[in-house]
């Protein structure tokens, strides 16, 4: 497990990385059933969100654990599986 100062992410499909996205999900997505997100589905597509909501997910969990996420790196981390390793990787 991968412990920041702010947030836990842990290895990817951890339960506790898994809950901080989430929490982050719902604030883009409150009418959704995030939980119900399949691993490799597109986060946007799955949940309903425009890019704009999205981007703004990336910028309060990047705040929230620690880790810088750039508009740009945005394709590499349109799953959960994937946003779950990019995060894992920048905070080891």
């Amino acid at each position: 497990m991968i412990v920041n100062h702010r947030a836990v992410v842990a290895k990817p499909g951890d339960d506790e990385s898994k809950q901080v996205i989430f929490k982050h999900l719902r604030d883009i997505a409150s009418e959704e059933d995030v939980e119900a997100l399949r691993p490799h589905e597109d986060i946007c597509e799955g949940l309903e969100v425009d890019v704009l909501d999205f981007h703004n997910f990336l910028r309060a969990l990047g705040t929230e654990v620690g880790v810088n996420i750039p508009d740009q790196d945005a394709d590499q981390v349109n799953t959960l599986d994937k946003l779950a390793k990019y995060l894992a990787a920048r905070m080891a």
